[in-house]
């Protein structure tokens, strides 16, 4: 089962010079009160620390360019993973944690990356939202895999010698539940379960590559691109870019 709503929000940096910690594990105990559950290193250049903390799931990532802050809300019961209900509530909490891991940094751009997400019946149920949603995009009943993206440039109305790319995606898919079964040899086996067809909308909205912003002015930068996001959405999926 899908959940309806926001599914995830995050906060990205890409920077200049030195990273601000060599690694994820580093950083996070510099600037979280409670300690990481989970680190790994997808490669030797990358490192993903995460944890839970005030009602929501964190993943801190480090690169050498740039640092990502994930945050999702905290699934306490079974079933399907919950939604944020308060976008605004939840990007603040997610921002007072980001701004003092990126307060040294000399930051070339930032960005903030929004994911909503709508399950439907099926793949046919989610082309026909997104036919609805986009009419002037040339959709058939039986398409699937469907990717289309919107990028707008604009000048941000907090440094006006900056631009901002406000890049909107619509895309659909289907989530596979797996099912753990042991086999004759008493070997688990996983089998294809119950599958799941959503759509889904992605917010990227970033600064513009060719100036950077100002030390002073990107908290309100931040705040800007997620009025930005806000402003798209209401109370759900957008049908503008």
């Amino acid at each position: 089962m899908i959940t309806t709503g926001y599914e995830s929000f995050q906060l990205v940096a890409f920077f200049a010079g030195f990273p601000p910690a060599s690694d994820a594990a580093k950083l996070w105990a510099k600037h979280f009160p409670e300690p990481y559950a989970t680190f790994n290193k997808p490669n030797p250049a990358v490192s993903v620390a995460s944890g839970a903390w005030a009602g929501s799931v964190y993943e801190l990532h480090l690169h050498p360019t740039r640092v990502d802050l994930v945050a999702k809300p905290e699934n306490t019961q079974s079933g399907p993973p919950p939604s944020v209900k308060d976008l605004q509530s939840f990007a603040s909490a997610a921002l007072g944690v980001f701004l003092p891991i990126v307060a040294d940094l000399t930051i070339e751009r930032i960005a903030t990356i929004v994911t909503y997400r709508e399950g439907v019946k099926d793949m046919a149920g989610a082309v026909k939202r997104i036919s609805t949603l986009l009419p002037t995009l040339p959709v058939q009943s039986d398409d699937s895999d469907i990717n289309f993206q919107v990028s707008r440039p604009k000048i941000t109305e907090t440094q006006d010698d900056l631009k901002k790319n406000l890049l909107t995606r619509w895309s659909t898919g289907v989530v596979v539940e797996m099912v753990v079964q042991i086999g004759p040899s008493g070997i688990p086996v996983q089998m294809p379960g119950t599958q799941h067809a959503f759509m889904e909308q992605v917010f990227d909205y970033n600064t513009s590559p060719e100036n950077r912003p100002r030390k002073d002015l990107i908290p309100d930068l931040f705040d800007e691109l997620i009025q930005d996001v806000q402003r798209m959405t209401g109370s759900g999926i957008s049908q503008d870019a």
